[in-house]
């Protein structure tokens, strides 16, 4: 996952299921330590801006560089 990345929640439960948006940052400590997986912060189609861990998301479109 990358910078640029569109993405969908992975997450079957209604508040998130379906939701799909950009990664503006990757490699995040979550609760200030190392984690597996590490956070990505997105921002969603509703401009909401919220950190999750990498398996919470799916990669539908991958940023590429031209």
């Amino acid at each position: 996952m990358q910078i640029g990345d569109l993405v969908k929640s992975s997450h079957d439960y209604p508040y998130h299921g379906g939701r799909k948006g950009l990664i503006v940052k990757t490699n995040i400590n979550m609760w200030n330590e190392e984690t597996t997986p590490s956070g990505v912060l997105i921002l969603w189609s509703d401009c909401e801006i919220e950190t999750v861990y990498e398996d919470e998301i799916e990669v539908i479109n991958d940023c590429r560089d031209s």
